[in-house]
């Protein structure tokens, strides 16, 4: 279930599968879902039902989730299955693992290159 208000402009979905996304999170513009993501709060912890502040640009791959009060920076990729419980600062990144850690920089693909190019054309 996707709600409403969550998403800047340009959300793109690649696969509309088992999405799950909380209607306290919040996301900036141009992000990617792959099936089987899941944003919200994060179970066991006391952070009063905050969810994660997302940037522009940021791509959630296959499987992957992001809880709690946590940002994450702009351009990032979050690997398939990659579980992000702490904030993501560096723009850029590329996450994976449990918990999720920086795993690489610059991936070669982004959202917001992507509708650059869209637009250019």
């Amino acid at each position: 279930m996707i709600p409403l208000n969550v998403f800047g402009k340009g959300l793109l979905i690649a696969h509309l599968q088992n999405i799950v996304v909380s209607s306290n999170s919040t996301v900036g513009r141009n992000c990617c879902l792959f099936h089987g993501t899941t944003i919200g709060i994060s179970l066991g912890k006391d952070d009063n039902g905050k969810c994660p502040v997302i940037g522009d640009g940021v791509t959630i791959c296959a499987g992957a989730g992001v809880f709690g009060d946590i940002q994450i920076a702009d351009d990032v990729m979050i690997a398939s299955n990659a579980v992000v419980v702490k904030n993501i600062e560096t723009c850029g990144a590329v996450v994976g693992g449990v918990p999720a850690k920086i795993i690489g920089m610059n991936s070669g693909w982004n959202m917001n290159q992507f509708v650059k190019g869209i637009e250019e054309e």
